[in-house]
């Protein structure tokens, strides 16, 4: 080696080399993605779609940022859904236009639909009302073949698997005692059978439930509604589930080793915080095991996967029902709790969860404002997440514990009936009197008379609770005064585009709704709705207290009497309402229920002067309240 080798060598040598970061070497450490989670979607009012509607539909339905859906098969106006149907026997030729039907349906970006199975006893005989009797084997004969057949139409509608539902929305089948707080009888052979005989009889059943199914579905997902309960032994025989997991243990003894078990939690329903769904998961994977037979145990480990379960009911307060958690916090923190919530579950779940709603629609004007936002930054964060610590909103979770803490302050002394009822303040006004020598208004839409100055203001809109949302784009001011001949109304109706009122008279215009509801009286026996657009009076219906309908339309003696001007914001209405439209004439200082109601067509919007639920505008039991002044 040369000298001038050995310089540079040793010049090497000498430097001093910066220690490497963690970028450095990020490249180089082998990790994988965590598995996708996948979103279902389980409601009400998708429980009516009927397959034909899927088919003409899918791509409307696709349209929300799930994976899947619950089907449940409504085909010709006859459903298919129920899991122990022993009373009658479908056949392949009946179910023939069902699977083709199902496979009619062309998804594309949902790819993990169920089947819905009920298990709650319904009687589908057109004479026999015999219950199910785990004894019985024609029952069952009846039983196992439409299982099969319906693990066969999801074949046909390339679904993975079935959707099972236990809960007893009828009879049970689960009950060993009987139950007379749930009404429910004991078993039929009481008498002559041990709990322990029901137990085997209904392990068996299980196992011969899973054997049918996995003869049309080797590979099926059984997705539970809830896999196990909650229940402590000590409680379950006397409930109403003393003999569920006795037929869940069955399914696991036949289960072969390619089918998926998911456990729903639905339990999680009124899960929070991260914790609740870190909690639910440890209790699906070992406490449950208390009901698991130790020879179940290891595929019940490699084979049941735990999922959770988000009410949007509760989260968003829907119709402001007192018992729901969002009814107490804000609107933003609703929204702050949806997306919080949909993160923990998801990650604290093996593979699904599902959301579950009964009184709104993810594709119209019901569901509530924000949410599929909050979806999709939900599904952003949890697909971004690997093996770091989660981070929790801790502010979040002590307004829902406090909000918690009024609601069951509230709702303690309640009766059962009271509890869901909304938890909204009727609105009350004092309406002024027209004197017999004022002027009475010319009804022509121009609001410039002296008498208007001087009516009624009445407080502003806000949405009907059918609607959940905080957003107001159009709002509305309205003016009341009464005379002997009846109603004057003066609606202020803002409207950011009033243009397109003046350039789509014919959309636009009718589209715009104003109705008021009165009582006939207060006695509130009966009731009066009359319908406006902004060509004018409609039409008057009426209904008794307590009826979900509008009659059809009366003919009045004398109609009423509207007009419309457009303005660059806003749009103005008056109206003349004779007193035989609604009842007859209040005497001075009597309270008559009464509501006012406008629609928006674009975007769309419902909204009333005193809160109200529902958009038929029959829960007349809401109505605020006109108190008609003497005249002064």
């Amino acid at each position: 080696m040369n000298q001038t080798r050995l310089l540079l060598v040793a010049f090497l040598s000498l430097q001093v080399v910066a220690p490497a970061t963690a970028a450095d070497f990020e490249s180089h450490i082998r990790t994988w993605d965590l598995p996708k989670k996948k979103l279902i979607e389980w409601d009400w009012e998708t429980s009516f779609y009927s397959l034909e509607y899927l088919r003409e539909h899918v791509r409307a339905v696709e349209r929300i940022p799930f994976d899947g859906m619950a089907i449940t098969i409504v085909h010709e106006g006859k459903r298919y859904h129920d899991g122990l149907c022993h009373e009658v026997k479908w056949t392949e030729e009946e179910m023939k236009p069902v699977y083709d039907a199902l496979a009619a349906i062309e998804w594309s970006a949902w790819q993990h639909n169920l089947i819905t199975v009920f298990a709650g006893e319904k009687h589908l005989g057109a004479e026999s009302q015999v219950r199910m009797d785990w004894f019985d084997d024609e029952h069952w004969d009846n039983i196992l073949h439409n299982i099969r057949l319906l693990t066969r139409a999801a074949v046909a509608g390339n679904c993975p698997g079935i959707l099972f539902d236990p809960e007893t929305y009828h009879r049970t089948v689960w009950n060993y005692y009987p139950n007379p707080a749930r009404r429910q009888a004991a078993v039929q052979h009481i008498d002559t059978k041990s709990y322990d005989e029901y137990f085997n009889q209904v392990r068996k059943r299980g196992a011969q439930y899973m054997t049918a199914i996995q003869s049309e579905m080797p590979d099926v997902v059984f997705f539970n509604a809830y896999l196990l309960t909650r229940i402590g032994p000590s409680d379950t025989a006397n409930s109403i589930y003393g003999l569920y997991h006795a037929f869940m243990n069955g399914l696991l003894d036949a289960a072969g080793p390619e089918v998926v078990f998911v456990d729903g939690n639905e339990s999680s329903y009124s899960y929070k915080t991260k914790a609740d769904y870190d909690r639910g998961y440890s209790d699906i994977k070992h406490r449950k095991l208390a009901y698991i037979a130790p020879e179940n145990r290891k595929k019940y480990a490699a084979q049941v996967q735990a999922s959770h379960a988000l009410y949007m009911d509760e989260i968003f307060g829907i119709h402001l029902r007192r018992r729901w958690t969002g009814t107490h916090i804000s609107y933003p923190e609703r929204l702050r709790l949806f997306e919080e919530s949909l993160v923990h579950a998801m990650d604290a779940a093996d593979e699904y969860v599902w959301i579950y709603a009964e009184h709104m629609n993810w594709r119209n004007h019901a569901v509530p404002e924000g949410a599929i936002d909050a979806m999709n930054r939900a599904r952003e964060r949890v697909h971004a997440l690997s093996i770091e610590k989660r981070e929790t909103d801790s502010e979040l979770d002590d307004t829902v514990r406090e909000a918690m803490e009024r609601r069951d302050d509230l709702i303690e002394w309640l009766d059962r009936g009271d509890i869901g009822k909304p938890l909204i303040k009727m609105k009350r006004a004092h309406i002024r009197h027209v004197g017999a020598d004022a002027a009475e208004p010319v009804i022509d839409g121009v609001l410039d008379e002296e008498m208007w100055a001087n009516a009624t203001e009445l407080g502003e809109f806000t949405h009907l609770l059918h609607y959940t949302r905080e957003t107001l784009t159009g709002p509305t001011s309205v003016r009341v005064a009464w005379n002997e001949n009846g109603i004057y109304l003066a609606f202020t109706c803002f409207e950011p585009e009033t243009e397109r009122l003046r350039s789509e008279p014919g959309q636009q215009q009718a589209g715009n709704r104003l109705r008021l509801i009165a009582a006939a009286d207060g006695d509130a026996s009966s009731f009066y709705r009359l319908n406006f657009d902004m060509t004018g009076f409609l039409s008057i219906h009426a209904n008794s207290g307590g009826e979900k309908t509008w009659n059809d339309p009366l003919t009045p003696e004398t109609k009423p009497s509207s007009a419309v001007t457009i303005g660059d914001d806003h749009w103005a209405a008056e109206w003349f309402i004779p007193w035989s439209c609604i009842g007859g004439k209040p005497n001075p200082g009597q309270a008559r229920g009464v509501n006012l109601h406008r629609i928006r067509p674009s975007p769309y919007e419902s909204t009333s002067w005193s809160p109200l639920v529902d958009p038929n505008l029959w829960d007349t039991q809401n109505l605020g309240t006109w108190v008609f002044l003497p005249e002064m």
